[in-house]
């Protein structure tokens, strides 16, 4: 009687494990052996594997208190920037790619709004250590190299001029591995126009400090800024008040006025939602007034 009733409450006990644990195709070979044993009629003792089941609970538990990576994409388009640190800031020492970059870059729009000075370089600073930790263990993640490049440009302006421009092709060199390992990455290839363009209208003594710490200094054309410019235009058109304000400059610059006309319209008409779109609104308008464009 007492077999039995035990026999009935292991196989509810099995009967649930199977419905908590969906991997589990059958019960394990040894307490197979163990309830074949007791069904005929032997006196067996069967042992339950308690850690077992503690364990897959408890790691049940722990999986559910991580993040969840579209909840905090979610709160990246909200702006919500202090928030998704918040919630990743206890796995900033960890080994998941995923949370390391999506935090490195929360540290980094952060520090475009911070209250002062010294505010913004240690936010920078903690943004491109998890950067460089995020480097570590995803080398082939795309975002990884797009924030590892805007966090180590972000933190050479604290350094001196001298260090921005000895990380400047490094910055580079990031963003074209970006966009090799997404080629759809719009913003990472306006980034590269914006890099193309600043180091064109780098100023004399500057390329003259570039030149005393490259054999080739870093070097490029309006020409390459517009080609990267427009690969992101055609990706994902008028995405990016910015981009659309940087074609109308490098227009500008060679001469064709029509063309340049049209971007810094576009850019000063662009529906202002971000302080990036109120810039671009600002900037756009004040050059097609210097050009004599009133409307």
């Amino acid at each position: 009687m007492i077999l039995r009733l035990f026999r009935g409450a292991f196989a509810q006990f099995c009967q649930q494990y199977r419905s908590h644990v969906n991997s589990a195709k059958r019960i394990p070979a040894f307490l197979s052996i163990l309830l074949g044993n007791a069904h005929r009629g032997k006196n067996t003792l069967v042992w339950i594997p308690i850690v077992t089941t503690v364990h897959t609970f408890s790691w049940s538990r722990s999986q559910s208190n991580e993040p969840n990576v579209k909840t905090l994409d979610e709160l990246f388009d909200q702006n919500k920037f202090e928030e998704i640190c918040q919630k990743l800031a206890p796995f900033k020492d960890g080994n998941n790619v995923d949370y390391l970059w999506r935090y490195a870059r929360a540290l980094y729009k952060r520090s475009k709004v911070a209250a002062n000075e010294t505010e913004r370089k240690n936010l920078v600073m903690e943004g491109f250590e998890v950067a460089e930790r995020a480097l570590q263990f995803g080398p082939k993640v795309a975002p990884v190299h797009k924030w590892f490049s805007i966090l180590l440009d972000a933190k050479s302006h604290f350094e001196g001029m001298k260090e921005r421009i000895t990380v400047t092709e490094k910055v580079k060199q990031h963003m074209l591995k970006a966009v090799e390992l997404d080629p759809k990455d719009s913003t990472t290839f306006y980034m590269l126009g914006v890099w193309c363009y600043e180091v064109t209208i780098l100023p004399w003594y500057q390329r003259k400090i570039a030149s005393t710490i490259f054999a080739k200094p870093p070097d490029s054309t309006y020409e390459e800024a517009l080609s990267f410019c427009e690969r992101a235009e055609k990706i994902s058109p008028n995405f990016y008040s910015l981009n659309l304000l940087l074609m109308g400059k490098i227009y500008d610059k060679l001469g064709q006025k029509d063309k340049a006309v049209e971007f810094l319209k576009r850019a000063r008409d662009y529906k202002a939602t971000t302080d990036d779109d109120k810039n671009a609104n600002k900037e756009a308008k004040e050059i097609l007034a210097s050009l004599g464009v009133k409307n």
